[in-house]
């Protein structure tokens, strides 16, 4: 409103080297002016909705994907040099989308419509969802980073193949939370908390370590996301 506002004392003030005194050219800049506020209006509301919380609900799900690729490093096999760039890629993608939240999430607030309250995912709780993501990305950093990709080389055979088969489970999971997420559809509670279940009793078999508390700690927040998703379902 501001902005328009300012438009219009531009466009009616200064058009000349001296103020209009016309008060038809004044009228027909409001009225341009309004007319354009209410085809606009109406095209976004009627023809073409974008709403910030459909907005927010697709970043949100981006994160999770991409945090589920971020898990599945280091990978048994690969190449040091190749899973250092695509951890960057992921990094920033990661990064751009948990900047882009906030916002989006400030703009939900402001939208009062029949289709949002319909909405199963509110902006409050896709915000909270949006805080246990950001740990899980936080942790899939740390996993891949120098410090535990040399601690994940020193292990055992077995005991690496277990934890890269614990990191597939989880992200395989945290995927799946993406798909209910970005759909607003419900999500099978049962199926994702028991393969939760199981992976963590996998656990058990990793030596006690830094990345064993880590895979211990995603597997909580999945799970409280995942009871985030179903309560907005009930």
């Amino acid at each position: 409103a501001g902005l328009q506002i300012a438009f219009a004392f531009y466009m009616c003030i200064f058009q000349g080297f001296a103020p209009g005194t016309d008060f038809d050219t004044i009228r027909d800049r409001l009225v341009g002016i309004v007319l354009g506020i209410l085809v606009s209006t109406a095209v976004f509301r009627y023809l073409w909705p974008e709403l910030a919380l459909e907005r927010l609900r697709c970043t949100l799900s981006r994160v999770l994907r991409n945090t589920a690729s971020l898990l599945l490093i280091p990978r048994i096999g690969a190449k040091v040099e190749e899973e250092r760039k695509l951890t960057a890629g992921l990094d920033g993608e990661i990064g751009k989308e948990l900047n882009e939240m906030p916002r989006l999430s400030e703009l939900a607030a402001f939208e009062d419509s029949e289709e949002l309250d319909r909405e199963i995912l509110t902006s409050a709780r896709l915000e909270s969802i949006g805080e246990h993501a950001q740990v899980i990305y936080l942790i899939a950093t740390e996993l891949s980073g120098e410090a535990e990709r040399e601690a994940w080389q020193r292990l055992d055979a077995e005991a690496r193949d277990t934890d890269a088969a614990v990191r597939a489970g989880i992200a395989d999971q945290v995927g799946r939370t993406a798909i209910f997420i970005e759909g607003g559809q419900p999500s099978d509670a049962s199926g994702i908390g028991s393969a939760l279940t199981a992976m963590e009793g996998k656990i058990e078999q990793i030596p006690e370590s830094d990345r064993a508390r880590f895979l211990r700690r995603v597997i909580k927040e999945v799970q409280q996301i995942t009871s985030m998703i179903e309560a907005g379902h009930s």
